[in-house]
Order: C-alpha cells, then sequence, then structure tokens
C-alpha cells in the first residue's frame, strides 16, 4: 500500500476549445547529420563535466543525459568504456533510453563497475542501479559474489540492503546484524538504518533509531522516517489482534512499502477466505439501501447500457471519495495511470496541443516540439480532417483522443488541410513518449531571467536547477520566476526549489498537521547550502490559480524575506492528499492499480500561516487561505464578448492572409515589441475594415502577433518563454528588478515604451 505526498492541484477549466497534450514514447532519431553531431557534443560536454562533479550535483548533471533523448544513444553507447564516473552514468541513461540489447549492454558494464570500480561511490550506485533495474536471476549471482568477497562496511552495508529488496537473502540481513557489534559508530548506525529499512528492529536497531533521529542530518531524518515505521507497525498489530481499524494519522510517507511482506500475508489470508476484520468491517443498514437503489436502478432506468452493476458502484466511490472535499478522489485503474503521467510530464500520441470546436475540424494549436508530430512535418495551425479514415467533425473530442492513443510504435494516419495547399495531404504518424517540458525559460535585457513553471512533477526540481544554471552561465543579475497559473503537484520538488534560495534558517518551509490535532504534525525544514543562490534580486509572479505547491514555494520564500512576490492573491489550496493503494483484492477487480486520494492534512508557511481556505458546509468562506503579494498588479482582463470576438476571429482566412503577405514586415515585431501601435502594421486599416468586426483594433493587433508567435515557434521549433508587451504583472517585475540593480528601464530600447501604471491595483 505505497503512499505518495502530493499537494494537489484544482482542475482549470480553459474558457474556449479544450487544449489537450499528447506526446510519445521515447524521441524518433533524428535523419540529419547535424543534429545527431550536435547531440553528441552534448553528451561529450556534459560527460567532461561528470569527473568533477560528486554527490547530487553529480546526479543532477547525470539526468541531464536523459532529456537529450534517443539521438543520444550511439554516443552513450561509445562512453560505456569511458572513466568510471561516466561509465555509471551513462549506463544508468541507456536503461531508461535504449532498447534491449543497449539496456544488456548497460547492465554489463554496471557489472564490471560493480565488481571492480576503484571509486566507491561508483561502486555502490552500480550496485543499486543493478538491484533496481536488473534482472534478479542474472544479477543476484554477481551480487552475492561481490557480497562473499567484500570486507569494507561502506560497500557491505549497501549491497547487503540491496540483496535483501530483491531476494529476501538471509546472509545479507545477518550481516548487517554483525555489523551492529561494530566499535566504529558510523558503521554501526549505517547497519542500524539498513536493518530498519529491511523491517528489523530488534537488539540495538531501535536504541540507535532513537538516539540518531534527534539529530539535524540527512542520517537523522531516515531515523525519524523509521522510527515512525516502527510505532506504526506496532499500530497495525494491536489493531490486528483486537479486531480493530487502525486509522490513517501517522505520515508514512513512501516508507509503508517496508511493510510489504505484512501486507502481502494479509492479502494472502484474504485470498483464502479468512476474511480480515480490517477489510470487511460489519454490513450496516445502509448497505442494505445502497443495494436496492442498484437493483431499482437496474429495473427501471431507461439506458440499459449505463445500469452495469460494475459501473454504478465506481460511481458511487467516486461520489463517495469526493464528497469529503473538493481534492479527495477515487482513481480506477485509468486515472491511476493518467494521473502517473500527468506527475512524470509523459504522455503517449502523437505529440500536440490541439483544440476542436463543437463540429469542426481538429486544430493543432502547437506542435510539441522534438515530437513526432513535428517531426513528420505538422505545424501550428494545421486542420487535422480525418484520424485514421475516421471524419473528425462527426466526433467527439474524447473519442478523437482514444484514436489517437495506441500502443508505442504503433502508427496513426492524419489526413490534414493546411493554407496555401491545393488539397488536403496525408501523414503517418509513429505514436511515441515524449516528456513535455515543465520549465521554459530565457534571458531577458538587462540579464533578468525569466523561468516559468507549469506544474511540480517528478523531474520540475531536476528541470528548475538546470534551467538556473544556464541563466547563471549567461550573466543572470536578477530572477522572475512565474508560477501563475501553476496547480501545485509534488511537495518534495517544491521543498528542493526553495533549498535552492535558502543558505541557513531555523524555520521550516512547510509544516504538515491536522487542524486541531498537535500530535498530528511534520516538519520539513531548510538545511544550510553553502551555495544556495542568495545573490540576486528574486521576483515571483502568482495570480488566482497558482494553488497548492505553488504557494508553499513563493510563501516559503515570502516569509524567509527571500523573494518579494508580485499579482494577485493565489488560489488557497494547502491541503495534504495522500495517496493510498487498494489492495490486490480490489486491484483484481479493478482490473488495475486503483488509489483513493484523500485529503490528510494542510500545509502551514514558516510563519505560521496555514496556506488553505477554510470553508463550511454551505461554501462560505470561514478563513481565507492563499499567499497574499507584496505587490499586487492584475493580469489583463478582458471582457466576455471581446474574448468571444477574438475567438471568432482567430482562424479568419482575412487574418491569415495578412500575415502571410506582409510576413517579411511583421515578423520581428513579435521579438523587438510594437509598443501596442496598429500603424506599425502595414495596411492595417484596411484589414481591419475588411474583417468587419465589433473587436477593437487592438484585438486585431494581438491576434495578428499570436499567429506571428506561432509561426516563428514553428520555425526555430522551440516555444517562446513569455511576452514581455502583452504582459502586465511580468513588466512591473521587470522594473522592480532594474530599480533594486540601480538601472532605469528607459536605457533598454525593449523595455523603453512599457508603462506599468496600468497593471496596478486592479
Amino acid at each position: 500500500m505505497a503512499r505518495t505526498r502530493t499537494c494537489g492541484s484544482p482542475r482549470w477549466l480553459p474558457v474556449a476549445a479544450a487544449v489537450l497534450v499528447f506526446g510519445l514514447l521515447g524521441t524518433v532519431v533524428a535523419d540529419e547529420a547535424a543534429v545527431g553531431g550536435q547531440t553528441a557534443q552534448a553528451v561529450e560536454k556534459v560527460c567532461s563535466q561528470l569527473v568533477q562533479r560528486e554527490g547530487q550535483k553529480f546526479w543532477s548533471l547525470a539526468a541531464s543525459l536523459e532529456g537529450l533523448g534517443k539521438e543520444a544513444i550511439p554516443a552513450l553507447r561509445g562512453k560505456l568504456k569511458a572513466e568510471e564516473k561516466v561509465r555509471v552514468a551513462c549506463a544508468k541513461t541507456l536503461l531508461s533510453l535504449g532498447d534491449v540489447d543497449d539496456r544488456a549492454q548497460a547492465i554489463a558494464a554496471l557489472e564490471d563497475l560493480a565488481r571492480s570500480a576503484s571509486d566507491k561511490a561508483v561502486k555502490v550506485a552500480s550496485i543499486e542501479i543493478l538491484g533496481e533495474n536488473g534482472d534478479p536471476d542474472e544479477v543476484l549471482p554477481v551480487l552475492e559474489k561481490i557480497f562473499d568477497d567484500s570486507v569494507d562496511p561502506t560497500v557491505v552495508i549497501p549491497l547487503a540492503r540491496v540483496l535483501w529488496d530483491v531476494d529476501r537473502v538471509a546472509k545479507a540481513r545477518d550481516r548487517l546484524v554483525s555489523l551492529l557489534g561494530s566499535q566504529d559508530v558510523d558503521v554501526k548506525r549505517e547497519a542500524a538504518l539498513a536493518l530498519a529499512e529491511t523491517d528489523y528492529f530488534e537488539g540495538d536497531v531501535r536504541e540507535v533509531l532513537r538516539t540518531l533521529k534527534r539529530d539535524p542530518t540527512a542520517e537523522g531524518r531516515r531515523a525519524a522516517s523509521l522510527d515512525r515505521i516502527l510505532r506504526l507497525s506496532r499500530q497495525i498489530d494491536r489493531g490486528l489482534e483486537k479486531g480493530e481499524v487502525v486509522l490513517e494519522g501517522t505520515d508514512a510517507e513512501k516508507l509503508i512499502k517496508l511493510k510489504e511482506q505484512r501486507i502481502r500475508e494479509l492479502e494472502d489470508r484474504l485470498e483464502r477466505g479468512q476474511k480480515s476484520p480490517l477489510v470487511l468491517g460489519s454490513r450496516t443498514p445502509m448497505d442494505a439501501v445502497l443495494d436496492e437503489v442498484i437493483l431499482v436502478i437496474q429495473r427501471s432506468y431507461v439506458d440499459e447500457a449505463k445500469t452495469e452493476r460494475a459501473k454504478l458502484i465506481l460511481n458511487a466511490l467516486r461520489g463517495m471519495v469526493h464528497s469529503l472535499d473538493d481534492f479527495s478522489s477515487f482513481m480506477d485503474a485509468d486515472d491511476t495511470k493518467s494521473f502517473k503521467q500527468s506527475i512524470s510530464g509523459e504522455y503517449f500520441g502523437i505529440g500536440a496541443q490541439v483544440g476542436k470546436s463543437a463540429e469542426g475540424p481538429l486544430e493543432i494549436l502547437r506542435p510539441v516540439y522534438g515530437g513526432p508530430a513535428y517531426k513528420s512535418g505538422i505545424h501550428s495551425g494545421d486542420r487535422v480532417l480525418e484520424v485514421d479514415g475516421v471524419r473528425v467533425d462527426e466526433i467527439g473530442i474524447d473519442e478523437i483522443i482514444q484514436k489517437l492513443k495506441g500502443p508505442p510504435g504503433s502508427r496513426v494516419t492524419l489526413r490534414i488541410a493546411r493554407r496555401g495547399w491545393d488539397a488536403p495531404r496525408t501523414f503517418e504518424v509513429e505514436r511515441r513518449m515524449v516528456e513535455v517540458p515543465s520549465v521554459y525559460y530565457e534571458i531577458m535585457p538587462g540579464k533578468i531571467g525569466y523561468l516559468q513553471l507549469t506544474q511540480f512533477g517528478e523531474r520540475s526540481a531536476e528541470e528548475f536547477v538546470t534551467a538556473l544554471d544556464d541563466l547563471e552561465k549567461q550573466g543572470m543579475a536578477g530572477l522572475i520566476l512565474d508560477l501563475r497559473g501553476n496547480p501545485g503537484g509534488l511537495l518534495d520538488a517544491a521543498i528542493r526549489i526553495v533549498d535552492e534560495f535558502v543558505s541557513d534558517n531555523k524555520m521550516p518551509i512547510v509544516t504538515q498537521k491536522g487542524r486541531g490535532k498537535k500530535n498530528d504534525s511534520g516538519e520539513v525544514a531548510t538545511y544550510a547550502r553553502p551555495g544556495a543562490r542568495t545573490n540576486y534580486p528574486f521576483m515571483i509572479l502568482v495570480n488566482g490559480r497558482s494553488a497548492s505547491a505553488s504557494e508553499i514555494v513563493s510563501g516559503a520564500l515570502k516569509d524567509f524575506g527571500r523573494a518579494t512576490l508580485i499579482g494577485k492573491r493565489t488560489f488557497g489550496k494547502g491541503s495534504v492528499q495522500r495517496l493510498i493503494s487498494l489492495s490486490s483484492e480490489a486491484q483484481k477487480a479493478l482490473g488495475g492499480e486503483a488509489q483513493l486520494r484523500l485529503t490528510v492534512q494542510y500545509y502551514f508557511l514558516p510563519l505560521g500561516r496555514c496556506i488553505h481556505t477554510i470553508r463550511n458546509a454551505e461554501g462560505a468562506i470561514v478563513e481565507e487561505g492563499g499567499v497574499e503579494p507584496d505587490i499586487e498588479v492584475a493580469d489583463e482582463k478582458l471582457p466576455g464578448w471581446r474574448i468571444e470576438e477574438r475567438e471568432r476571429l482567430r482562424s479568419n482566412p482575412l487574418l491569415l492572409d495578412y500575415v502571410d503577405k506582409n510576413w517579411g514586415q511583421i515578423r520581428e515585431l513579435f521579438t523587438e515589441g510594437d509598443a501596442r501601435d496598429t500603424g506599425k502594421y502595414p495596411e492595417f486599416d484596411a484589414l481591419y475594415k475588411a474583417l468587419e468586426t465589433t473587436a477593437l483594433t487592438d484585438d486585431v493587433r494581438s491576434l495578428i502577433r499570436y499567429h506571428v508567435r506561432r509561426r516563428l515557434e514553428d520555425e526555430r521549433g522551440k516555444e517562446f518563454a513569455c511576452d514581455i508587451q502583452e504582459d502586465l504583472p511580468l513588466q512591473r517585475a521587470i522594473f522592480e528588478v532594474l530599480s533594486k540593480l540601480g538601472e532605469r528601464p528607459q536605457d533598454y530600447p525593449r523595455y523603453a515604451s512599457l508603462d506599468v501604471k496600468e497593471g496596478l491595483n486592479k
């Protein structure tokens, strides 16, 4: 029953057409020799830097190899005989990117390093990667031979833990027990921690945990978590003995996986018919009511196809859990898979953002650059008329999604129309998975770094640090972090990002606790980082759709005095959702992994404020949450009629013809800015008159700019991170950074025409 902490996310409903992201499995190997050469150079550059890195910095840099995609595989293969640190990083990457043969080469390289690496850190890393990724039947003999020949505790202890995790090798635990008697305090502590992680709490293990958990170190935090596991184990045992239901309350985080053996025993008992009161409970009159309602529906409802008992119960489960609050939910196998994909940033399909009106074709709003659709020649603005021979104007968006999905490597045929073509053309696109980035960034005039973070996923912290490193290499003098519209995600990613900017502070980044339950709390503290980024002005943009993890990052950095917040009050979603996997019996009934996503605690910022907005049963606000900005600036708001008219005009042929005809004159107006002056656009008045629209001239100018931006992005194969001219809060943030740097906006041509006063106090 693995548990994962998430910060959750509210569901945003788009104003216009639905936008969907489809990605792909891996990346297609580029045909162009230039692309391959550039990728090989990138691999060479990373590998040369790896030799100088240690610890977390090493693995953060190593993770960037995977981001190079499948084009990097040939270069990675060539590094499997390089220096030890390079070999382990490249082998790990090949395990993710490569095919069966690549994985076999990577495993062989790791086995060699596990046997003979002179660098102990490389040796241990190779052992752990083998244990996680290798076929147990193949790697166990190798690991056991190394174990039998090893005497160094720094190798023996992690190796023993791997052997126990892979196949419960008894001699591994026995040797850890023997190391408990070591006179070396560090060895004794590490042995005790490793034993506790194998669910062994006998002898000196408990005493070591009790002593070590008070230390403000990584080992101390491990000991504290393992001590909670011990107490949870005892709670479960007492509950089972007394026939009681043990309530969730102890924050076991992901550590409950260490109770897998006990859980398997319970599941075996269930399958043999020895039903545990922990699972069944007693039947109540309300259970009979549920059965009666289902029976009445099945007998009388007009659409018999909707009355299948399993479907009705699934919907009842969804309603039951969601009735608790807006963020708790029941997730069946498909929901669980989609949730994991959204957190990982990986999507299956053709690799494009698309939109569809009620009875119109599917429009490619933007291909995912580097994905199969883009590599196949599909561009922004293309219209998909058919998917595998089926007309898309005759079916709904959900059915289109199902047709675009499919096994990795399979192909989907799209019939596409494009302006300037005499007739539609056919594209065959291979379905794959692409990693959609959660970070977009660029350096702006005045050496101001802009970094937008769209969610807090599994790779977001690594992407964030990589982007930050690149901006600093470009001489960044001040930073603007954009968290507007970021719905949240994983707590661990938020914590790591805050730690990048806080060097030494005694307050916790965030405290988790149930309201009124002092004994059910946990704190995540900062730790001293000599390399923390504290030497430049830092602005954070937030708005009413910045939620959860976004509020933790912005609120904590505000409380620590490290950042100035600009925008509007954040959403106020400060509740902790824990993912709780259902039993194997439930998963069999549901056809795959299913989970409950339950609210268990609230988040509190360093200075003690609760992020969450508390409402009563009627929905009225009892206690307002969210994070208040230091400087209030609103995004530009348009009345509904202007939004509708813009959407109606967006694909007007006259507008598109204008962009085609004047491309050479107007393309630079996006990057250089047009100062919102329609006079900079040739024959603009004639276009406006021909459109016969109620829209303002500025709306038409904005739509021209929209199409110019999309076309430029297609040309360069990369999104623009921001649009300074159209973004009032961003303009204010730029002015604030320049002010702290002692510089003036008018000294930079790109900023000279901006007027931040329009965005204040809206």
